[in-house]
Order: C-alpha cells, then structure tokens, then sequence
C-alpha cells in the first residue's frame, strides 16, 4: 500500500517559526486565536518558486492582516453550520442529502477557510458518535446523498473511508456519494492505486463524485492530472469548487485559464463561491457587485458548459443562493444581508 502522501503530509511547516525558517520571512503573528499554520513541504517548495505575489502565497501563507480589529466583524460561523447540525458529525440543511464531516483535519490550512475556526480540532469521530449518524440516516429515508466534507475526507486512511462507504451501503435509500476534497491538489499522491481501489469497489453500489477545491490555474502539474485520469476512467465524476479571493483570482484571465484547464482534462466547474465573512479571512473578501461584474465577464470569455453557477452561501445557514442573474444585473444582494458593507450584512 502506498503511504507516500502520508510522509509528505507529516513532513509539513506547522508554525510561524517554520514557515519564517522555509522562507526566509520574519511574520510576527501575534493574536492568541490565531489560525495554526499547515503547509506540506511539496507545496510549500511550489509556493517558493513562485513568490510573494503568487496566488499560493497569498492563499497559504499567514499575514498579519488577519489579526487586526477589523476582523471582528467577521463571524466564527459564517454559514451557520450549527444551526443545521443533527449529531456531531452530520449537518441536514438540504432535503435529500446531508454533510458528513469524518474530521476536522486537512493537509493544509487555506486562510480564507469558512470552518477555520473549528479545523484541527483533536477530538476525532467516536463510535458512539457515527452510530448516531447512522440512526439519523435510518429515520430520515428522504436522504439520498452523503457528501464527505470536513476538515478534508481525503486524509481519512483507505481503510476508514472503506468502513464508511460499507456502513452507508447498508442504507438502501443512500444511493450518491460526494467527496469534496482539497487533498488532490496539494498531495496529489494521495491520489493513489490504493485509493481508487476502494472507490472501485462501490461503483456498481452509488453514483461517486469527486469535487476537487481549486482556486488558480498554478494549483494544477501534470502530477495531479495523470493521477486523476485513473478515477476518471473508473467512472468517478470529477468536478471541481472555486473560492473568488480578493487579490488572489479576481481577473477574469485567471478564472478563465482555469476553467478551461479543467475542462479539458474533463473536469466539470461546478460552483464558483462568493467568499464567506469568516472571522480572520476578511481581507479575502470582495462586494457582490464585484463578484458579479467579474462573472458577467467570464460569460464573455468561455463557453457556457465550462461556467461554473456563481453562489453565496447564506449567513442564515439556509444553503446556497444564485447570485447571477442576467435579467436583474443591478441586484446586489442588499435584501438578503449578502452585500459586501458591513451596515447591510447581518450574521446568524
């Protein structure tokens, strides 16, 4: 069995003191609740060759921005997450499908994360908890897709996301599975034999997507590529999430490369995500009315089977919202408490 991607993760920048020693910085973040730093060193060496202005620096590297008082607007609970969680690892917000989160881990600490504040927490998914899981599944028929978020599924070994799929199997009405994963990007090893292995085994049983976290063209070698072919050729559907980050995508260009990247190496842009107001992540985020005028040119540039839909999540917790729409292009999302000012945004 292959645990490459298991030594590169444990081989990994986890403070401000290492990243200070890799780089040659001297961050001095200082704030008690700060956001831990974690960055694999294969990453950490791309985010080098390409510098402070590079869109990986931007996105993994700390700032001191995050700790300045303006932060405190933002909220630890940007799409009300506990407003819809049923037991301690499972969140009902949809009818017919639900969020599984196994962990709290990641293999790396993206700055704008919306679950910052919870990520790499040490308590892991008891027994007793996923029992619970399980009961709550049992009563609620109406659901028909497990969608494994986190922290990042994909750090979960073979073996236990193995042990999950066969529990989840036993449930006839649990017939799609969606992985929504950071991991393939930054350790594309993780991407292994083993890995498509076990996704293999349940094909005939549920309808598997992957959907890959991808915010810029530089995140993607030919290494992620060729290791994604093997689960495109088994038939998992490869679909992909992007987060508009203020100073990191926010050129239509950009956006564009990287859908059309994706597209032909047959993966599906599926959400383009308005930024949430997470508390420390600030700095990442940009007024509606921006976010809209860089859609409506991404509509000019690419074709639309290579658009993602362009969503919020809303600070009520209730899912996601369309905030595209061509007939009313003046919307900016005022009526909903979406609106990039502080004065009209109201937290849950």
């Amino acid at each position: 069995m292959d645990h490459s991607w298991q030594k590169e993760l444990g081989n990994s920048l986890r403070s401000i003191a290492d990243i200070n020693l890799f780089f040659g910085t001297n961050l001095t973040i200082k704030a008690p609740n700060s956001f831990s730093a974690l960055i694999p060193l294969p990453l950490a060496k791309k985010i080098q060759d390409l510098g402070p202005s590079s869109a990986l620096w931007k996105q993994f590297i700390p700032q001191d921005i995050e700790s300045e008082h303006f932060q405190e607007s933002g909220s630890l609970d940007p799409i009300g997450d506990s407003d819809f969680k049923k037991t301690n690892c499972l969140i009902h917000r949809y009818h017919n499908r639900v969020l599984f989160l196994p962990t709290h881990s990641c293999p790396v600490h993206c700055r704008y994360c919306f679950r910052r504040n919870v990520i790499d927490t040490p308590k892991s998914l008891s027994k007793s908890e996923f029992e619970l899981c399980l009961e709550y599944l049992k009563e609620h028929v109406e659901v028909e897709e497990i969608i494994f978020s986190g922290g990042d599924p994909l750090v979960l070994s073979d073996s236990k996301i193995q042990f999950y799929l066969e529990q989840f199997a036993t449930l006839p009405n649990i017939k799609f599975i969606r992985f929504h994963t950071r991991t393939p990007v930054i350790l594309p090893s993780r991407l292994n034999l083993s890995l498509a292995s076990v996704l293999e085994k349940f094909q005939g049983r549920f309808h598997i997507n992957l959907v890959l976290h991808i915010n810029h063209a530089s995140e993607i070698d030919q290494t992620l590529l060729e290791n994604l072919r093997a689960f495109n050729r088994q038939g998992v559907e490869l679909l992909s999430q992007t987060v508009l980050l203020n100073g990191v995508n926010t050129y239509p260009e950009d956006l564009a490369l990287l859908f059309k990247t994706l597209s032909m190496n047959r993966i599906k842009p599926y959400y383009l995500h308005h930024p949430d107001r997470v508390s420390g992540g600030l700095h990442f985020y940009l007024p509606i009315e921006q976010g809209r005028k860089i859609y409506l040119k991404l509509r000019s540039m690419l074709s639309g089977w290579m658009i993602p839909q362009y969503v919020i999540d809303q600070p009520s917790g209730r899912g996601k919202l369309p905030i595209f729409n061509a007939e009313n292009f003046e919307f900016s999302g005022k009526l909903l408490g979406l609106s990039g000012t502080k004065e009209s945004h109201t937290e849950s």
